[in-house]
């Protein structure tokens, strides 16, 4: 009589978990970051990251350590898992201050920030993370070329324009309201912290419009505005101003 031999499926999987441990423990540090690259270059972030990982753990003082760092942070930012690369991020900077890769950590650390911030409806502290890794970066690259200023001079009007929006949406609360004089305070705060900035143009509809109810000359504040440049949520407000009474 043949005797079937039952092998738990939870035995099964520790022997190729094991046996998957064991070739990666036996490739040198060389061969583990190549394999790492290629998934990478073939947009396998979630492989390159769960090799990066072991990487940096099984080999902290190879010479590869600050690039599998680096690249580990990048695979969970093409891969949109932003807190991961946040901390990532950080960690890299904080601990490979003489990598090539640093200036450019500190752009992603900063572009992280800006991707993981809500609507601009919402509260956005992430935006002010991403300011302060912007001044921290350009206070130790006083002297960085234009290239990488460039970057970070874009991101911070990305910036800018997000924060003038959150503040328009506060002086449309106001505004709705009929509570002018808060209105006024936010569209002043937005022309002084963020001019020419879509913020900036929504805050002259609304300014238009307190002096169309006050009785006073909104006409030329109001055919100013360039609705190109008006986000498309306060656009029926232009509308609305110019309608006749």
């Amino acid at each position: 009589m043949i005797k079937k031999l039952i092998i738990p499926v939870s035995l099964i999987f520790f022997s190729c978990t094991m046996r998957k441990t064991t070739r990666l423990s036996q490739q040198t540090p060389q061969t583990m970051f190549a394999k790492g690259m290629s998934y990478y270059k073939h947009k396998k972030w979630g492989k390159s990251a769960a090799l990066f990982q072991t990487f940096v753990y099984q080999f902290p003082t190879s010479q590869y350590a600050d690039d599998a760092q680096y690249y580990l942070s990048m695979s969970y930012f093409k891969n949109r898992q932003l807190e991961d690369a946040l901390t990532e991020f950080r960690f890299f900077i904080d601990n490979f201050p003489n990598s090539n890769y640093r200036k450019d950590a500190y752009y992603y650390l900063a572009y992280s920030y800006y991707l993981k911030s809500p609507r601009p409806q919402r509260e956005q502290t992430a935006l002010d993370s991403a300011l302060s890794v912007i001044s921290e970066f350009k206070e130790e690259y006083n002297n960085a070329n234009d290239t990488i200023l460039h970057q970070f001079n874009r991101l911070s009007d990305l910036i800018k324009q997000k924060k003038s929006i959150k503040l328009a949406y506060i002086v449309e609360t106001y505004y709705n309201m009929k509570k002018y004089r808060a209105a006024e305070i936010y569209i002043d705060l937005i022309h002084k912290r963020y001019p020419d900035t879509q913020g900036d143009e929504t805050a002259r509809i609304f300014e238009a419009g307190i002096q169309k109810v006050r009785g006073k000359a909104y006409k030329q504040i109001i055919t100013s505005v360039n609705p190109v440049n008006v986000p498309a949520h306060f656009k029926k407000y232009i509308i609305r101003i110019q309608r006749q009474d």
